[in-house]
């Protein structure tokens, strides 16, 4: 598949964005993930938590 103009452009944007000031990699190991605690920490909201019915399965898939 040949990719297009702008896919090239994202493509080096998103090289920009994982490279250091000095041009180096950056370490993503060096990021901490948010546990459902924090990223919902102040939340204030209504959420009540429900069950969702996908149907019975359609293909090879196994529930």
């Amino acid at each position: 598949m040949t990719k297009t103009a702008e896919d090239r452009l994202d493509d080096k944007e998103i090289n920009k964005q994982t490279k250091s000031a000095d041009n180096k990699p950056k370490d993503r190991a060096d990021k901490k993930h948010k546990t459902i605690d924090e990223l919902f920490e102040g939340y204030e909201g209504d959420y009540k938590p429900e069950e969702i019915d996908w149907g019975e399965p359609v293909g090879k898939e196994t529930f």
